[in-house]
């Protein structure tokens, strides 16, 4: 058996060593590497990403003491997941934090100190030191939940909550023996007169100037009954007295509660003393005495009613009232700032009406009014609202406070036949009556309007003066034809206006009329004229009289044929025409609505579609200011239609050609007279100066 191991190890002596740097290089890693882990290990590390990763501090606490200048902080706490860094104090250059002992890392960062855990429960220790001997101000951020001080020589001073960060302060306590200074406390009260119970708000901010804690005593003077008390220091309620244990520094105490008594004296004595006396509308309060006032926003509280009454009360002084019911007066809780009604005579159908008001509300939950106009669609602030009616049978529309806009469609019917249309138009109408109210009266090119009327202000639409100038001229040209012609009176006059008339109504029979008076005055012009010795300046004449004259008929003629906006007063706005095919395409516009049936007239709901008011070929419109609401209001016309106007006018120019043809032998001898005349007349007789040399 020793023979064969001796022989073994021989035979190994003598292959050859390989080298190290001999040895074959492990191949190079194609893609992706992989890791093969269990089944258990996996199932663990799955866990850590489902868990919710979290770092919370349970306590801090302050250990150590000032005298020993060994001051230190601990953090206990738990975290999950990922154990992930959390914040535990503010940034404050003041403030230390180092020699760190146990499961976590406190580091420094951008914004504050920062723990890093090392296991799931952790405990760690550091020392601190500030910039300061005798005060030690910390801000904790919301993950620190409790704070612990054991510190012998130093109090814990919890401060107010901002952002979401807590302030903290550790305060040196001074040696004992020491003359302690009292408390001061500035009031600020705030007493509420309700006709129901009296209420009051005490906010009294305190200042400790002591390093150790002093107790400040509030004591109930005026019958108070204390319903909550907000304060950031503990306090012990005693026999009408509350007594509050301030820290060092400012503190801030809240009372809230009802009085018993009209009497306020201050609850703590102060250098200052402010009230603020808070009065309902309805209380008329009354002081007694001649107490200091001051301005309200001096006493630094809100108050909650119109016309407070701010007082300063000295040491030792009270404050007593008096309080008076007042009766409030029955008022309209609206105000119709403007209305406006705009209602469009339709072709062949009713009268089409939109009115918006303008209302400034204070108090008043809806409106009401009647159903007649038929009420078709509103809206509130450009938002359509349901139609429905009230126990009196009126059209009810809900409010808002405040201005607000309030429109209202509806629709009516009116007399009309053999192209005679005629009506009163009711407009809608609130129960206030109106500061500024606008009506506008709309007609389609079918009508032409001849009388219309609301309220005392009647109006008739008669020729424009371009019209009556023109018409006075043709009736002038025309009388003074007729008599050169020999007509007698009894049938000049009358012929002269029927062709007048018949000049009015028909743009071509007034050219015609024109054009015969002018032949028949230019043939009597004749025979004088050949009389004259014409010279260079009559000549001028009778060119600058012609063309003056031409020129002042071109002018009527055209003030005729147009149609301007009349200048009338400031309460009416003249009519408008358009182009027939225009105003006719806006009148097919406004299609005439079917009537609803009764059972959808008795309840008005759902909510209602809003029709487009045409603009009309012809406006009229009304101004009235303090427009009364106290009776039905009532638009009243007249109309005709063109078709009634057309054969009306056709009738005058059948008129006037008969008139003209049963006077036909009369004028056919007068024309024949002046004719012979003129051709007896002898030729006119020239100047020597305006014959040329």
């Amino acid at each position: 058996m020793f023979g064969r191991v001796l022989a073994l190890a021989l035979l190994a002596s003598l292959v050859p060593s390989a080298r190290a740097d001999e040895l074959p290089e492990p191949p190079a890693h194609t893609g992706n590497p992989q890791v093969t882990l269990s089944l258990a290990e996996y199932e663990r590390i799955r866990r850590l990403e489902d868990r919710a990763s979290l770092t919370v501090v349970d306590t801090l606490r302050l250990g150590g003491s000032f005298k020993s200048r060994n001051l230190t902080i601990s953090f206990s706490g738990r975290s999950s997941g990922k154990l992930p860094p959390e914040e535990v104090l503010a940034a404050d250059e003041g403030v230390f934090v180092y020699g760190c002992t146990g499961d976590a890392i406190v580091s420094k960062s951008e914004t504050g100190f920062t723990l890093t855990p090392l296991a799931r429960t952790f405990h760690v220790k550091c020392r601190l030191a500030s910039s300061g001997t005798d005060r030690l101000e910390l801000k904790l951020p919301r993950s620190v939940l409790w704070v612990e001080s054991q510190v012998p020589d130093g109090e814990l001073v919890s401060g107010q909550a901002v952002e979401g960060a807590r302030a903290v302060s550790v305060v040196r306590r001074t040696a004992a023996g020491r003359e302690a200074l009292p408390a001061s406390a500035t009031g600020r009260y705030r007493i509420t007169l309700k006709p129901d119970e009296t209420r009051f708000r005490y906010e009294i901010e305190a200042r400790n100037p002591n390093r150790g804690r002093q107790a400040l005593e509030v004591t109930l003077r005026s019958g108070e009954h204390v319903l909550q008390v907000d304060a950031a220091v503990p306090y012990e309620l005693e026999p009408g007295r509350y007594r509050f244990e301030l820290p060092p520094g400012d503190t801030r105490i809240v009372l809230t509660g009802t009085l018993g008594t009209p009497t306020f004296t201050p609850p703590v004595d102060g250098a200052l003393q402010y009230v603020l006396l808070d009065s309902h509308p309805l209380l008329l309060t009354t002081l007694s005495g001649s107490p200091k006032r001051v301005s309200p926003e001096e006493v630094g509280i809100p108050a909650e009613f119109r016309g407070a009454q701010a007082l300063l009360l000295g040491k030792g002084e009270k404050l007593d009232w008096s309080v008076t019911r007042l009766e409030a007066l029955r008022t309209t809780s609206f105000a119709v700032r403007k209305e406006s009604h705009v209602l469009f005579v339709g072709a062949s159908g009713p009268v089409l009406g939109e009115s918006a008001f303008a209302i400034d509300n204070q108090g008043a939950s809806d409106v009401s009014m009647p159903l007649r106009p038929q009420p078709t669609f509103a809206s509130l602030a450009s938002e359509p609202i349901l139609l429905t009616t009230n126990k009196q049978g009126d059209l009810r529309l809900p409010l808002g406070r405040g201005n607000q806009d309030l429109v209202l469609q509806h629709r009516q019917t009116v007399w009309s036949s053999m192209g005679i249309a005629a009506g009163a138009p009711q407009l809608p109408s609130l129960s206030a009556p109106s500061s500024h109210a606008v009506i506008e009266v709309r007609y389609p090119a079918e009508w032409l309007p001849l009388f219309e009327g609301f309220a005392s202000e009647d109006r008739v639409h008669l020729p424009r003066r371009g019209l009556v100038l023109l018409a006075a001229l043709v009736f002038l040209l025309t009388d003074q034809a007729f008599r050169r012609l020999g007509l007698p009176s009894r049938l000049r006059m009358p012929s002269a206006a029927l062709l007048t008339l018949a000049a009015l109504v028909s743009r071509e029979a007034g050219w015609a009329i024109l054009a015969a008076d002018a032949a028949v005055i230019a043939l009597v012009l004749v025979v004088p004229m050949r009389r004259i010795a014409w010279t260079a300046a009559r000549i001028s004449l009778v060119v600058l009289l012609a063309a003056v004259s031409t020129i002042a008929f071109l002018l009527l003629t055209t003030l005729g044929a147009r149609l301007p906006k009349r200048e009338l007063d400031a309460n009416v706005t003249a009519t408008r025409d358009e182009p027939q095919e225009e105003a006719a395409a806006k009148s097919r516009q406004s299609v005439a609505m079917p009537p609803p049936s009764a059972d959808a007239a008795a309840g008005y709901q759902g909510l209602p579609a809003r029709f487009q008011m045409p603009s009309g070929a012809h406006r009229s419109r009304f101004t009235r200011e303090m427009l009364a609401a106290d009776g039905p209001r009532h638009v009243r016309f007249i109309a005709i239609s063109r078709t009634l106007a057309f054969w009306l006018a056709a009738a005058v120019v059948a008129g006037a050609a008969a008139s003209v043809l049963r006077s036909r032998r009369e004028i056919a001898a007068g024309w024949k007279a002046l004719l012979a005349e003129a051709r007896r007349a002898p030729a006119p007789a020239l100047d020597a100066t305006v014959v040329p040399a």
